[in-house]
């Protein structure tokens, strides 16, 4: 039996398919068929959406690699060999530059070199085998992403967005407890690690985009994904907005503010929580439109008074700084809420 922590599901069907697509490859007699497990071992990534990018790019780099060896090996036949064939791999990087390829101009640089140097006696039955088991390498690799223990781009992305909406309310919970009550800071780590995990979540935005099929035009899923990604990035910056410009005075008028704004980070926490569960939700979000506290709207006139101004420079930036992100966050978070009560389903 697997042990936890050992092997994980991926690494299980990694093996395992590689396994099948060997002994496919030997049973069938067709010479080559090891670029068939190559192809499986290089592009399956951690979900549907990479590994298609990562195909995608495998098999244009094999016909374009392929194109330019047969061009270039007979058409500068009269060339030193070193001049030859740096102009081929030249070539090829330029159009992989070109293309925006990560790993396509790789392949198809083995395919200029091996062409060259091994099978340049074979080139007519060489490349197009090599370019059939890659497709067909490319494919098996997908289709066990769809049907074995299947690891999609959406669901991961869905996943990771909820987990970090859900982080986000200790956080402005901690906020708010360090704008009420003098001497509680706030969790510095917790908020570097969300950070790290926002950053990992825009990272994995090209696969997502790839599995949707956003290429010829935005696919909305991925509107409403970018308004949470600027709402969490608003709210990330609130937490450290507090965090660096921290109430001192907790008397009269002035405790009443922080009151206030204690309250509205209260409130946009529990948002966060509603909104960590509607992205697992199929039905979406199920809420009325966010509006702040009537503490909060209530204070709004209180920096209105003249006699706010007569506090301490230092403090008076503080809390303009301070109020200046809560109305950012607000904004962030009425935009996202609009956009997506009205897309319904985050991720379909």
């Amino acid at each position: 039996m697997t042990r936890p922590g050992l092997w994980r599901r991926a690494e299980l069907r990694l093996a395992l398919v590689a396994g099948l697509t060997n002994g496919f490859a030997w049973i069938s007699g067709m010479p080559f068929g090891y670029y068939a497990t190559m192809a499986v071992i290089a592009v399956m990534a951690d979900t549907y959406g990479g590994s298609l990018a990562l195909g995608r790019q495998r098999v244009l780099g094999t016909i374009v690699g392929g194109l330019i060896v047969i061009t270039f090996y007979d058409g500068l036949a009269g060339l030193p060999f070193p001049v030859g064939i740096a102009l081929a791999l030249g070539l090829q990087r330029l159009l992989g530059g070109l293309f925006g390829w990560k790993a396509g101009y790789k392949v198809g640089g083995m395919v200029i070199v091996m062409g060259w140097l091994v099978h340049n006696d074979q080139l007519a039955q060489w490349l197009p085998l090599r370019l059939a088991w890659t497709v067909f390498g490319v494919i098996v690799a997908l289709l066990s992403l769809r049907l074995l223990w299947p690891a999609t781009a959406v669901a991961r992305s869905q996943e990771g967005w909820g987990a970090l909406l859900r982080s986000l309310a200790p956080l402005l919970d901690g906020a708010a407890a360090a704008v009420s009550r003098p001497g509680m800071p706030v969790m510095m780590p917790a908020l570097a690690a969300a950070r790290r995990e926002l950053m990992g979540l825009r990272a994995a935005l090209p696969a997502l985009r790839d599995e949707l099929g956003g290429a010829s035009r935005p696919h909305p899923a991925l509107d409403l994904l970018a308004a949470i990604d600027e709402c969490c990035s608003r709210l990330l910056g609130l937490v450290q907005g507090v965090q660096r410009r921290l109430p001192q005075d907790f008397t009269g008028d002035m405790q009443t503010l922080h009151l206030a704004e204690a309250e509205l980070l209260a409130s946009l926490a529990r948002r966060m929580e509603q909104w960590g569960q509607a992205l697992a939700s199929p039905r979406g979000l199920q809420v009325q439109p966010f509006e702040p506290p009537p503490r909060w709207l209530a204070s709004e006139a209180l920096l209105e008074d003249p006699a706010i101004n007569r506090m301490a420079l230092v403090r008076l930036q503080h809390l303009a700084a301070r109020h200046q992100l809560c109305r950012q966050a607000i904004a962030a978070v009425q935009r996202t809420e609009r956009l997506w009560l009205e897309r319904g389903a985050p991720l379909s």
